[in-house]
């Protein structure tokens, strides 16, 4: 039995093939994939390795520190919900690829 891989690298492959495979609406795979690519680059190297672990809250409090006043709170807001619905997507997927609908 081989281990299941929720990494970061996984998950962005599965964003990528849920939005060509029609998985996922057009619209809502460059939603997704936007608010990860404003929010994932600020994971810590140990975050990387398994998604599941991923505080959403903590990660963007550290988003928002950084980031300061540039990003709105509810556009934040609005990424953390998008990225949410992605790795429960993404989480599932990865545990039955099958029977993901």
């Amino acid at each position: 039995m081989t281990d299941k891989d929720y990494s970061q690298t996984a998950f962005l492959k599965f964003l990528r093939e849920s939005a060509v495979t029609g998985m996922t609406k057009p619209a809502t795979a460059r939603a997704r994939k936007l608010a990860a690519e404003q929010l994932l680059i600020q994971l810590k190297s140990h975050e990387r390795l398994d998604l599941r672990m991923l505080d959403l809250d903590e990660l963007c409090a550290r988003f928002h520190i950084l980031q300061g006043s540039t990003v709105r709170p509810e556009t934040l807001e609005l990424y953390k919900e998008r990225l949410s619905s992605a790795l429960k997507d993404f989480e599932s997927w990865t545990s039955s690829p099958d029977s993901f609908q």
